[in-house]
């Protein structure tokens, strides 16, 4: 199964900006398919809650994932 980026931009431009940490149920039964998108090319965490995402605004807290030491960076 292939994931495009398309997906998450198009739907970006759908959905009112919103970070991912402070959706309730009934939204991220709406955006499953950007969630899924989200998380396969996620390049940040969110270190308040764990979430993972491409695009850092998705995100409370981003952190940019291992960097090349292996340690998570603040960026």
């Amino acid at each position: 199964m292939r994931i495009t980026r398309g997906i998450s931009r198009i739907r970006m431009k759908d959905k009112k900006r919103k970070e991912i940490c402070h959706w309730d149920r009934s939204e991220i039964q709406r955006s499953i398919a950007l969630l899924i998108v989200q998380a396969h090319n996620a390049k940040y965490v969110c270190k308040k809650c764990g979430r993972t995402a491409e695009d850092k605004s998705l995100l409370c807290k981003p952190v940019r994932e291992k960097g090349s030491d292996g340690s998570l960076s603040n960026s």
